[in-house]
């Protein structure tokens, strides 16, 4: 499975205009798919005014297809063409793969927190069995389910813990936990 996401950046001074446009972009993407699309704020990490749009695919047939009819979707046209000095730049896409799943886990829960790593040298095998094992360390000591993915596209060898969680206070205490 793959997780595409695309991060849009707000010019300075127009994030205020930019997050009601990205529901809107969310729901003109899920329109033209008929898949669920989430859209996010992002709080750190990433420039301030930044947000995500994600989704999932079943592959890459399934990902070029959604491509292909969100560019041909009038709505998602009149949405984007909105955008023009509202965003300080193109959206950076990404294309993760899911290389494992730990606890129980389905759709993206409201707070998803994100940690990146880049796997270096020729230890990959063990790098990504240890990706796996941290994965499933947090999901015995927390509760927490979540997914372990790999770059598809862009920098080589980044593996991401994605961890999902309802409340702020859930995620306070994970970490007071871990």
């Amino acid at each position: 499975m793959l997780i595409y996401g695309a991060a849009l950046e707000a010019a300075p001074g127009r994030s205020a205009e930019l997050a009601p446009q990205l529901t809107a972009l969310r729901d003109a993407c899920a329109g033209a798919t008929g898949q669920p699309w989430w859209a996010w704020a992002v709080l750190s990490g990433r420039p301030f005014g930044s947000f995500i749009l994600s989704t999932r695919h079943d592959g890459y047939a399934q990902m070029l297809e959604s491509a292909m009819q969100i560019g041909a979707d009038p709505t998602f046209q009149g949405v984007a063409s909105g955008l023009g000095g509202v965003l300080a730049h193109p959206a950076e896409t990404t294309l993760s793969e899911i290389i494992g799943v730990s606890g129980e886990v389905g759709d993206p829960k409201p707070i998803t927190v994100l940690t990146r790593a880049t796997i270096s040298g020729g230890h990959l095998t063990e790098a990504l069995a240890w990706s796996a094992k941290a994965l499933e360390h947090v999901t015995t000591m927390t509760g927490s389910g979540g997914v372990v993915t790999m770059s598809a596209t862009g920098q080589m060898f980044q593996v991401t813990w994605m961890v999902g969680r309802d409340t702020a206070a859930e995620v306070d205490a994970d970490a007071a936990t871990l």
